[in-house]
């Protein structure tokens, strides 16, 4: 096996990996926190599978251009067709509806008919019509079955013409274009105007921290820093390389429909060729084209998968997994009457529920009490043990609580033992007010 003819590799399908699994984690977060944005989970979706396709292509095809794999070929070069319309769409849909939620229309949102609408409107610019333009609108400028090209892999065989970069390129820039001038000066000066009012609509009880107001402006920038910009650079390098293409010399309205689809069986070019005729411009619209997946992957990932509720869900995930190995190892150990941690999600508002800010708690949930141990009676039940609790003072009624060397804001209680459990975090200050009796 000679050595992979990209000087690059393996950059590239590494790079395609470590996106893959950042947007597939944020797409577990969100399913585990019950939090689904139709354009984040359209756009996460398929840049996992656009990714898992990238890094599977520049393996298998790193050192030759053989043709193979015609029905995994087939499925790849019509998935990146489809894919390279939806995520100019994706983006759009996440920047419509925060132009909904930064309008203040709950009516826009929450009502039965609207929603409706809401709904329609996503399904269609985030599934049909991206279906629509790489199914029959594809076929039209579509010159061979598929494309193989050494050290990337599949790709789509397309007669670039001047019909095909207005049919089916020029919606890698109307979407976000659109957005830009429409939505994004709207959303912006509702942010920077108005922080206060979004931040009582969008968390009723919660103050909307810098992190979040920071990730939410970096949310609705997305078609200014990435989407457009992709969109116009992919577009001029591609009519650039084209008309410089040696075949002719301006740029062809269309060929015809007996001459693009005349040679229909699978095509494949070596680096070397493809390096020495293609130019400069070629080969600088392949690379970029390349690389806008996992870079709009780890955008995704960077917004949304390493917020503190991302963590939280991460250690939902894995902490249950990690304690039954390790309890499995144990000998002789019996845990089958033993619970993991189970978890609770607290109140989310609407905007929670759109951009993927929640304040998720995980409450262990208790397996046994201990003679001696502490029971809530008011909804809320805390396991003690001498492990992790401690309480100072003697006697049942004066003293205060410390969980895991960390003083509770206990107080003086009489009777029952009534006291107060406090909680500060970084946004918020938690409030468990309980009643303490003595075990029996």
């Amino acid at each position: 096996m000679l050595g992979a003819v990209d000087p690059t590799y393996p950059l590239y399908p590494l790079a395609c990996i470590l996106a893959s699994m950042g947007v597939l984690a944020v797409l577990i977060t969100s399913f585990v926190r019950q939090s689904w944005n139709r354009g984040v989970a359209f756009l996460c979706f398929w840049l996992f599978l656009e990714n898992v396709a990238g890094a599977i292509d520049t393996i298998i095809w790193s050192d030759n251009a053989t043709i193979k794999l015609f029905v995994y070929c087939d499925i790849v070069s019509h998935l990146g067709a489809f894919i390279h319309i939806v995520k100019p769409m994706s983006t759009f849909i996440i920047m419509r509806r925060l132009y909904l939620i930064t309008s203040l229309l709950p009516d826009a949102l929450l009502g039965t008919t609207t929603e409706r609408w809401n709904l329609m409107v996503d399904w269609t610019l985030g599934l049909l019509f991206p279906a629509l333009l790489a199914g029959p609108v594809y076929y039209v400028f579509q010159g061979s079955r598929f494309a193989i090209q050494e050290g990337f892999g599949c790709t789509q065989a397309i007669s670039g013409t001047v019909p095909y970069y207005l049919s089916v390129e020029s919606w890698t820039i109307i979407p976000p274009l659109f957005s830009v001038i429409m939505y994004y000066p709207q959303v912006l000066r509702t942010f920077y105007l108005h922080r206060r009012d979004i931040s009582q609509f969008v968390h009723t009880n919660v103050s909307t921290d810098r992190t979040s107001y920071v990730r939410i402006l970096a949310l609705a920038s997305l078609d200014v820093i990435l989407t457009l910009p992709f969109g116009v650079v992919t577009i001029v390098l591609g009519v650039i390389a084209g008309v410089r293409n040696s075949a002719y010399n301006n740029y062809p309205l269309y060929t015809g429909w007996a001459t693009v689809h005349n040679n229909w069986e699978p095509v494949s070019w070596s680096y070397a060729y493809w390096k020495s005729e293609a130019g400069p411009f070629n080969i600088a619209h392949a690379y970029f084209s390349y690389w806008t997946s996992p870079i709009l992957a780890f955008a995704i990932f960077g917004l949304f998968g390493l917020t503190t509720e991302a963590r939280a869900s991460y250690s939902a995930i894995t902490l249950p997994i990690w304690r039954a190995l390790l309890w499995s190892r144990r000998t002789g150990a019996d845990i089958s009457n033993a619970a993991p941690p189970a978890i609770r999600f607290a109140e989310r508002s609407l905007a929670d529920l759109e951009m993927g800010i929640y304040d998720d708690t995980i409450v262990p949930t208790p397996t046994h009490m201990p003679a001696g141990g502490r029971e809530s009676t008011g909804g809320t039940k805390i396991q003690t043990t001498s492990e992790e609790c401690g309480k100072s003072g003697v006697g049942d009624s004066e003293g205060e609580w410390y969980v895991k060397g960390k003083k509770l804001n206990g107080g003086e209680s009489t009777g029952d033992g009534s006291g107060h459990l406090a909680s500060d975090s970084e946004s918020q200050t938690i409030q468990v007010q309980s009643s303490w009796k003595t075990g029996e």
